[in-house]
């Protein structure tokens, strides 16, 4: 009896054992597999400016691409960047003088404003992904400010300067091919909505004015939303509203809910000049999550000699604040829409990690060679 057992005994006793085995070997292979399949760290690829013909990259089109313009003595040449490969795409090349390239809050659409060899000055719409001109409208040659409409990207709001100082107020619907006349209370606006907008009517004798929420089909409607600021700024159902503060020395950033609410507020040392208030660069796409600016180490009358500051990133949910970098210029920033890195620069010259906290050239120069 016992002889007979043993058998069966010792078959099971050495399938367990291969099944054991066969299982710690898959484990250690799936382990193995699992390390090489991390994702490798992306590496930013500097584009490289031939004989310097690069005038500035214009903003993102995605998380990891972005449109630059280049410049030769009679063309002007607009790419789309893939940071991560070094590839370009050319989306479009003319011969017209551009005066201003905007990229719409969707990332879908881009528009130059520019004059043509015949002396001709238009806005004219693109498709940011292939270059496809879709409208285009004739303008007068005169300075111009435009804001795209983030509810309805078709939408944009001209304000057009005369050489008195004085201003004239459109809504362009490219989608129509419409261009209506509207009247402004105010140039320093912001698009709320489909049809409404806020504007910050000052008078000439103060630096702090008043902001409304206003409809653009009529002069009567008009509700207060913040007395007595110096700036105001609006992006993803986010208001930020830049006041005086409690103290002389200091100006109070608060931000809002889309129903003007107060989330939190968080002061910053004032700057100012026989002008007034001095506010530095932020990022114009920061969100409920993350606002990121320059911040002066104290408050100062500025000087001909500019400063240093340092980079923070502000929750607007908490007002809690870390630093990102020290001792860097104050200079314009915009980040991609993931939020995991920053165009900076006059040009967009430079490019910030915000999760190693550097700052690389994103522009290879040629050295010059003598």
């Amino acid at each position: 009896m016992k002889k007979k057992s043993f058998w069966p005994l010792l078959v099971l006793l050495v399938s367990i054992l291969f099944i054991f085995f066969g299982c710690k070997q898959d484990d250690n292979r799936s382990a193995e597999e699992g390390e090489n399949s991390k994702p490798e760290a992306k590496t930013i690829k500097p584009i490289n400016a031939e004989k310097n013909d690069f005038i500035r990259a214009v903003g993102w089109l995605s998380n990891d691409t972005v449109l630059i313009q280049k410049q030769t003595a009679e063309k002007t040449r607009l790419i789309k960047y893939h940071l991560f490969s070094g590839k370009s795409d050319e989306l479009l090349e003319t011969t017209d003088i551009i005066s201003e390239i905007k990229i719409s809050p969707d990332y879908q659409y881009f528009f130059i404003y520019g004059v043509s060899k015949e002396n001709k000055v238009a806005l004219t719409i693109y498709d940011s992904s292939s270059g496809e001109k879709i409208e285009s409208h004739a303008m007068q040659p005169l300075a111009a400010n435009f804001y795209w409409n983030p509810d309805s990207p078709e939408k944009l709001m001209v304000i057009v300067y005369e050489q008195n100082f004085s201003y004239s107020a459109y809504v362009y619907d490219f989608s129509k091919n419409d261009y209506k006349a509207v009247s402004l209370p105010s140039s320093l606006i912001s698009w709320y909505g489909d049809n409404l907008y806020l504007a910050n009517q000052k008078n000439s004798q103060s630096e702090l004015g008043n902001l409304y929420l206003q409809n653009i089909h009529s002069d009567s409607e008009k509700d207060l939303v913040a007395a007595n600021i110096f700036e105001f700024a609006t992006n993803r159902n986010l208001l930020l509203t830049i006041e005086e503060a409690n103290s002389e020395d200091k100006v109070t950033y608060n931000f809002r809910s889309s129903g003007f609410e107060s989330l939190s507020k968080y002061d910053m040392p004032r700057e100012y000049d026989k002008l007034g208030t001095f506010i530095p660069y932020f990022d114009l796409n920061f969100s409920r999550k993350q606002f990121t600016s320059f911040e002066p180490y104290e408050s100062r009358e500025i000087g001909p000699v500019q400063g240093e500051y340092k980079l923070v990133q502000i929750d607007p949910e908490t007002g809690k604040k870390r630093t990102i970098l020290e001792l860097v210029d104050n200079q314009p920033l915009l980040s991609s829409p993931n939020g995991n890195y920053l165009l900076y620069g006059y040009q967009y010259e430079k490019m910030i990690d915000l999760s190693k906290k550097e700052v690389d050239d994103f522009i290879e120069k040629e050295d010059d060679t003598y």
